[in-house]
């Protein structure tokens, strides 16, 4: 019977893959209409049957016992914690004691609902899989951003975190199943999903939670991941007849998504995730040789021999899609409600893969395709999405860690899910106004010092004529900032030995010292109020320091005082940062 049951399983994966082929080539006719082939009914239940018979053939792997155990045999499992290992935050206080109606006061245990929209990624291909075929079953409920399956200690999720400060959290799938089944929830994700078909997720994850009988859509916030492009990357630009049009079309897809999620659904956090770097298969180190054949079925555009002249120019697409999509977030159509936000998380956007000791790609967080995640993949994903999630915007991680390493918390301090206007982003200039008036006043009886500061660049803050334009300066010079780290971190200036550029972070969230009554210590200014004094030199200099000796993916933000923290290099890691010795382990 074997020889039989392994030509069924040849035959019904071949007609898999040439199902998706044919959706792949199908075209609206105006290019990327809003409504796209899974609109179709007849092609859509088409898909769908077949994909129920491949599912329920294969069987799920997500809740089977014996998968579990060979993955995590294999190390592709996740750190496994025990029952009375505590959560790494404190989340006391960490649920509002009454329901904010601001997005930027939304505390992590104020999510009532998470949901995602995507591709196989946010749908969790492959988490549990032990061959090849196992790749094509959807483990949701392990999913990154959206699954739910145990909790942290097993399986280190969005929703895992989350029930950790609010355990009444719904709409997370905790097992494999098609995004058509129940069992699904709130994760609408598809397999082989492309921008073109964002739209369609979107209406059909409102529908869902518009006809949840759980779900209060007034009075419940909600959380959503959108993360998307990898198919369309690998599968879609180099059949273009100009590949440069998928900006056009995606930026299309991405503003119908998100305004159906504004218009319908109120208090709404909106996570907008980088779409990864696909382009990183080609960098991967010691390929298992199954992995280079299926990279070249998964993801011909960057890999197969026949379009590598146009590598290049697709690579440079990858980037200018990411920063679409980060201007898109900052717009202020998604920023001029008080219930609503978008938020772009880009810890994908400058992304690496751990390495071995011996500086191979380790291939443990990844499936067995070397192109979906395994659990432990996932796991890291999650935790690179809940640092950002902590991190101010305009000063967010663009790698991640290896799990565990780095994972942020909430504080008494700052208890809120960061947001453009939580808090506010600081720059110089605005932090200068507010010292420049605490020290002289509105009413002072200098008014050539008055004049003296607004002469020197400031009027751009001081002049009440340029309040409106403040929002969209603050955002200018947010990607003003990541264009230079972008810069900073492309390949042609860090393929050398002997020359590297470091991107330092430091002034970026600049907040300058308070004294004990709340005021802001002049002492760190010039009289100009605008330049530094020594002190505020010295304070620079100190944070500068520091920057040079944190990790690349890692850099710390201004010191408060000087002297306050003073990084030094470590017996094992002797070196200044760089991003090639920021991923030694040591």
């Amino acid at each position: 019977m074997a020889p039989a049951r392994t030509l069924t399983l040849s035959l019904c994966g071949t007609a898999t893959l040439l199902l998706v082929c044919c959706l792949t080539m199908v075209r609206p006719a105006a290019g990327q209409a809003l409504i796209t082939p899974l609109d179709s009914p007849l092609l859509a239940s088409k898909y769908r049957g077949l994909r129920e018979i491949m599912f329920n053939f294969i069987g799920q792997t997500g809740n089977n016992k014996n998968k579990f155990l060979f993955n995590l045999k294999k190390g592709k499992v996740q750190k496994q914690f025990g029952p009375d290992d505590p959560f790494f935050c404190n989340t006391t206080g960490m649920r509002s004691e009454t329901v904010p109606t601001s997005v930027d006061k939304l505390r992590p245990g104020d999510i009532d609902i998470v949901g995602a929209i995507g591709d196989s990624l946010t749908a969790g291909n492959g988490a549990m899989a032990t061959n090849i075929l196992e790749v094509l079953i959807e483990n949701k409920g392990l999913s990154w951003s959206i699954g739910g399956q145990g909790t942290w200690r097993q399986f280190l999720t969005l929703p895992n975190i989350l029930k950790e400060f609010n355990p009444q959290l719904y709409g997370y799938p905790t097992k494999d199943g098609l995004s058509t089944r129940k069992a699904s929830l709130f994760n609408a994700a598809e397999g082989g999903a492309m921008s073109q078909d964002i739209p369609y997720q979107a209406r059909n994850l409102v529908k869902r939670m518009l006809s949840d009988r759980r779900v209060d859509i007034a009075k419940h916030w909600k959380m959503i991941t959108l993360m998307i492009g990898g198919n369309d990357f690998c599968a879609e630009i180099c059949y273009m007849p100009t590949p440069e049009k998928i900006l056009q079309y995606h930026e299309k897809n991405i503003l119908s998504a998100l305004r159906t999620f504004r218009d319908y659904l109120p208090r709404t956090f909106v996570n907008l995730a980088a779409s990864p770097k696909v382009d990183i298969l080609a960098q991967f180190k010691n390929k298992p040789q199954e992995c280079v054949s299926m990279h070249v079925v998964e993801c011909p555009c960057l890999l197969a021999s026949r379009f590598r002249k146009q590598r290049q120019r697709y690579v440079k697409l990858i980037e200018d899609w990411n920063m679409l999509q980060m201007d898109i977030a900052a717009r202020e159509e998604f920023h001029n409600r008080p219930d609503f936000a978008v938020v772009y998380q880009p810890f994908t956007m400058n992304l690496t893969f751990p390495e071995t000791a011996n500086g191979d790609t380790d291939f443990t967080y990844m499936s067995l395709d070397c192109f979906h995640l395994s659990q432990k993949g996932y796991a890291l994903a999650s935790n690179a999405l809940w640092n950002n999630m902590l991190e101010p915007v305009g000063g967010k991680s663009m790698n991640w860690e290896r799990e565990f390493t780095l994972f942020k918390c909430p504080s008494a301090d700052m208890p809120f899910l960061r947001t453009p206007d939580n808090p506010p982003f600081l720059t110089l200039y605005r932090k200068l106004h507010n010292l420049f008036f605490d020290t002289v006043g509105p009413s002072s009886k200098d008014p050539v010092r008055l004049n003296q500061a607004r002469s020197q660049g400031c009027s751009c803050v001081f002049g009440a004529q340029f309040a409106s334009f403040q929002p969209r300066l603050d955002r200018i010079m947010q990607q003003w900032n990541r264009i230079q780290q972008t810069v900073a971190e492309r390949d042609e200036f860090n393929v050398g030995s002997d020359f590297v550029v470091n991107y330092q972070p430091f002034p970026e969230h600049l907040t300058l010292p308070t004294h004990q009554n709340g005021d802001t210590d002049a002492g760190v200014a010039s009289v100009d109020c605008f330049h530094f004094s020594q002190r505020g030199h010295a304070i620079a200099a100190n944070s500068y320091w520091n920057n040079l000796i944190d990790l690349v993916g890692n850099k710390s933000e201004l010191v408060q005082r000087e002297f306050e923290r003073f990084n030094c290099p470590m017996k094992g890691r002797p070196f200044l940062a760089t991003r090639k010795n920021s991923l030694l382990r040591i």
